[in-house]
């Protein structure tokens, strides 16, 4: 895939004080992703693949404590097969270069499902996951490293339509993946959390009569 492809579909993430609305993709989206360029050790790939499992695996959740739900799923699709649309392009990006100017500062850049208000481009579904090549990067917790699955965790749920989440005086919003921004050398998270799930019941579930 071409650095191109998702260009016109980059938008800023909003500062820590102004955050855009929580959103939705339509439907039940089997949305597909593809590791692009170079770096992607088998350790990474997994590292990434069990992020986008954990999502999975919130769903699958959500759908047992709400009436009615929509689930996201995630399914890896080979480049070298272009008769398969891919809907997420993960790489590793320099961030001096003109591809992902967002780069320059954060270890991560995503964006939000196509029909969201902050979203720039909103008939595409071409979504760019890419990670700073200028930070250090481990499959693990390490020292002085970010782990790639706690930073994919937290931009997968950007994804589904989360955004960032301001602590303020409440410790319990310590206990989200999407509390910003994920920790160096530290894996704060083995999977999404329960306050998460709650975030996600707005945008993908009808609560029941009881709740």
């Amino acid at each position: 895939m071409s650095d191109n492809n998702c260009s016109d579909n980059w938008i800023s993430q909003q500062t820590d004080e102004i955050h855009p609305p929580p959103c939705s993709w339509e439907g039940e989206p089997k949305l597909t992703y593809s590791f692009d360029g170079e770096g992607w050790t088998p350790d990474y790939r997994k590292a990434v693949e069990q992020a986008f499992e954990c999502w999975e695996a919130a769903f699958d959740k959500l759908c047992h404590q709400v009436a009615q739900c929509r689930r996201v799923s995630f399914t890896e699709v080979d480049l070298q097969q272009p008769t398969v649309p891919t809907h997420i392009s993960i790489k590793f990006v320099d961030p001096s270069t003109k591809v992902c100017e967002e780069l320059k500062d954060r270890q991560a850049h995503t964006d939000y499902p196509p029909y969201c208000a902050c979203r720039k481009n909103k008939e595409s579904t071409c979504i760019p996951l890419y990670f700073n090549n200028k930070y250090e990067w481990s499959h693990e917790p390490k020292e002085n490293h970010y782990d790639l699955f706690t930073v994919a965790l937290h931009e997968i749920g950007h994804i589904v339509g989360l955004t960032h989440i301001d602590i303020g005086n409440d410790d319990k919003k310590r206990d989200r993946v999407m509390c910003n921004p994920p920790p160096i050398g530290k894996r704060p998270f083995t999977e999404v959390t329960k306050y998460d799930i709650d975030d996600l019941k707005p945008l993908y579930g009808t609560r029941s009569e009881e709740d």
